[in-house]
């Protein structure tokens, strides 16, 4: 059997400077920022580099478009173009729907490739990848991979329900991806409990 892998592609809003309250895709109500969701991709393949694929990518986009104003639908059309190009593994574009139902999907990974609008260009702060497998991580594209691997073996034995990794990233955290990873966990956990118990 293969990896199933789900990608999102999302733009974070203050909530202050948003003229909307709650994300279209719902969300914990205690988050700081609405999302904008752009692309839901679903892919199934025998190999397990989805992520440093997706990091390399990332990396390069960025090292290519360093001083093109911050557009996330470029981002989402680069990057669905790349992907679907990719390889002949099983792949699709899928509907978006709210994120609670998404995790339903039949996957082992969910990749959140998040973007700030309050960066105006691409730099190597203005995206962050976010895997959600047993744990979560976040990392700037260019450290995601050595973040994985170092933390590999805990991610693969915590017994913690989605556990955050914090690999001690301060600026990470300044800029509030941990906290919001910690809410969504709490979101998910609760939203799981409250079916299993039906």
């Amino acid at each position: 059997m293969g990896t199933r892998s789900i990608i999102l592609i999302r733009k974070r809003y203050p909530k202050e400077i948003s003229s909307a309250t709650k994300s279209f895709l719902k969300g914990p109500d205690e988050s700081q920022y609405i999302y904008e969701y752009f692309v839901y991709m679903y892919q199934e393949t025998d190999n397990d580099d989805m992520g440093e694929w997706i990091a390399e990518f990332l990396c390069n986009f960025l090292r290519d478009y360093s001083s093109k104003y911050m557009d996330a639908g470029f981002l989402a059309a680069k990057f669905v173009e790349a992907f679907m190009d990719r390889d002949t593994s099983c792949k699709c574009l899928l509907p978006l729907a709210p994120l609670d139902e998404l995790y339903h999907y039949e996957h082992h990974e969910i990749y959140f490739i998040t973007t700030d609008s309050a960066r105006k260009f691409f730099d190597d702060k203005s995206i962050v990848l976010t895997l959600h497998r047993n744990c979560i991580i976040s990392a700037w594209p260019e450290k995601f991979m050595t973040k994985y691997l170092q933390n590999a073996e805990r991610m693969k034995e915590s017994r913690i329900q989605n556990e955050v990794i914090d690999y001690g990233d301060k600026e990470l955290e300044k800029e509030g991806y941990l906290a919001e990873d910690r809410l969504l966990t709490k979101f998910l956990n609760k939203k799981f409990n409250m079916q299993h118990r039906r």
